[in-house]
């Protein structure tokens, strides 16, 4: 009888053993893949918040578009090559600014986000060397964009260039992440499993067990807030007030301003918010008409009738050949986007 006890611990001991080891080798290729080290955000009292200067982060599939994708971020907190506080001779060097539309996602590889195809194909049209600069984070309004440009300044940058989407003409002011929606320096996952069940899981047990009026969970979004296309008339106000700010802080530092407009592929079947989208987009082109800003709308240029085939897993976030798709547009209208102050659309593409 003892001899059959002893047995039996045995077996539970090896189980416990072999469990532990599973688990484990579970947290190993998690980490391995991404998961317990996201890319992380800084709190600040400009922007709210910013990407936290000097990160390396890499993710694997199936958390990339890719095999991998790569995330490095510059002494100023922006997904792009190091510049120099002093700008070489004869050099272009431009700055983008605007929201997750811009910063790529941490699903597409830094090479492949179309910040860094303009930066290595402009020298080409341009006929000289171009340095580009990428400020940019997931839900950035308006008003955190210009918070950022007054802290870190211009950069000795020759034009900025807004990233504006759908979703920028209403939203008001991203406050500071206050759950793992947006991991930052403060509230982050430190393991695999942990950033697994709370970046993953429990948002869709939460979305699942709601349905059916089940509350297990506290209700944390992790959708990048500048998605929704609203309709509030006095944001929209107040978000062309601070395009102005921005105009005058970059003219009296003797920089060129351009607007991109990038339109959301995904809502072309949801009639309210496409209605929502016009109205936002033509409040932005008549500001920018009206200032003398280079305005340049590559919606049709970019949107097909299979938007799926260019964007992530969502109706806003660019895929690897979405990304290329924006980069070939803004390169085939740059005479639009460079100092002549003319407001059209863009051309088209005709390679197909």
């Amino acid at each position: 009888m003892a001899s059959a006890s002893r047995k039996s611990y045995k077996r539970t001991f090896i189980t416990l053993g072999l469990l532990l080891v599973v688990i484990a080798l579970g947290e190993v290729v998690l980490q391995i893949i991404g998961f317990g080290h996201p890319a992380l955000v800084v709190l600040n009292d400009a922007a709210q918040y910013e990407l936290m200067p000097n990160q390396h982060i890499r993710r694997m599939w199936p958390l990339s578009d890719s095999k991998v994708a790569h995330v490095d971020t510059d002494q100023y907190g922006m997904r792009s090559m190091p510049v120099s506080p002093v700008k070489p001779p004869n050099t272009l060097r431009i700055y983008f600014l605007g929201d997750s539309i811009a910063y790529g996602t941490t699903q597409v590889d830094q090479s492949q986000i179309f910040t860094d195809l303009v930066r290595r194909d402009l020298p080409n049209i341009v006929h000289q060397p171009v340095e580009v600069m990428d400020g940019a984070i997931s839900g950035w309004a308006i008003s955190n964009e210009l918070g950022y440009l007054k802290e870190h300044g211009t950069l000795q940058a020759d034009r900025l260039i807004l990233v504006l989407n759908d979703g920028d003409p209403t939203q008001p002011l991203s406050p500071r992440p206050h759950d793992y929606g947006i991991p930052s320096t403060e509230l982050n996952p430190k393991w695999g499993y942990e950033e697994l069940w709370l970046r993953a899981v429990e948002p869709r047990l939460h979305r699942i067990l709601s349905k059916h009026g089940i509350h297990l969970f506290k209700d944390m979004s992790t959708q990048d807030p500048g998605v929704t296309v609203g309709s509030d008339s006095a944001v929209l106000n107040q978000n062309l007030q601070y395009l102005g700010q921005m105009r005058d802080y970059l003219q009296q530092n003797h920089v060129a301003f351009s607007i991109l407009f990038i339109p959301f592929p995904g809502i072309l079947s949801d009639p309210v918010q496409s209605e929502h989208a016009r109205i936002g987009k033509s409040a932005i082109a008549a500001w920018a008409m009206q200032n003398q800003v280079p305005f340049l709308d590559i919606g049709p240029g970019i949107i097909t009738t299979n938007p799926s085939a260019i964007l992530l897993r969502d109706h806003a976030h660019f895929n690897i050949k979405g990304n290329q798709k924006v980069a070939d547009a803004i390169e085939r209208n740059w005479a639009i986007l460079s100092p002549t102050p003319v407001l059209v659309t863009a051309a088209p593409d005709t390679s197909k």
